[in-house]
């Protein structure tokens, strides 16, 4: 049956439907992948106040800047890693 066929249950989109789930789905470079992680990481002490540094412990690369070519899994990584890094 078609979507646009009345009665029809739309389906999600492929790309959505396997899309990674975890960090651990992931099928992107894990050099990368683990760089993000340690960056994200960095800003524990800044954000949350976590080992008492304060503001003064923000890291020393304070923007972190995704490029490459469609497909290239940058988006996935961001989106399978908010759930672990809540703002």
């Amino acid at each position: 049956m078609h979507a646009h066929c009345a009665g029809a249950v739309p389906q999600a989109p492929w790309v959505d439907k396997y899309r990674p789930r975890t960090f651990l789905d992931l099928l992107s470079e894990e050099q990368t992948n683990r760089s993000v992680v340690r960056w994200l990481r960095s800003w524990d002490a800044s954000v949350f106040g976590r080992s008492g540094k304060g503001a003064d412990a923000r890291p020393e690369h304070r923007i972190l800047l995704m490029s490459g070519p469609p497909g290239d899994a940058s988006s996935w990584l961001l989106t399978a890693l908010s759930p672990r890094f809540p703002v």
